[in-house]
């Protein structure tokens, strides 16, 4: 009996032997760390702005066609009126109002002024145009 009470002894002690070199590797746990923890928060990213949806207008092309050497642009919606300019075939111009009055005419910007020529001479396009500010 007196053999097993050592054994249990010896065994005891060798576990001891070996968790105290363990039980140091900590350090010193008494003292509480007071230094500032590293900022570990996440900075969201920036959210990007949505572009804005551009914005159109319709503008009207006309251009000239159907004659043999010019068009006489008038200073107003008929033949009656002075001739302002020339437009030849091919020529074109922001129209800025479409069969005048209700006539066959329309008013053109025709080199920095407002011109009219014949509907017979003027194919128009619709084109889209973004608005800038």
């Amino acid at each position: 009996m007196k053999r097993n009470y050592l054994r249990v002894i010896a065994a005891l002690l060798a576990a001891l032997m070996l968790t105290l070199p363990l039980a140091s590797c900590g350090g010193n746990d008494d003292k509480v760390d007071t230094s500032p923890s590293p900022d570990t928060s996440v900075v969201p990213s920036e959210i990007p702005t949505p572009s804005p949806t551009p914005e159109y207008i319709t503008e009207y092309i006309g251009t000239v066609y159907n004659v043999s050497s010019f068009l006489n642009v008038r200073s107003g919606p008929g033949t009656n009126y002075d001739k302002v300019g020339e437009a030849h075939a091919g020529d074109k111009y922001t129209v800025l109002e479409q069969n005048v009055g209700g006539s066959e005419w329309h008013k053109i910007s025709f080199s920095g002024i407002e011109g009219y020529v014949h509907s017979d001479y003027l194919t128009i396009e619709a084109i889209q145009v973004e608005v800038t500010e």
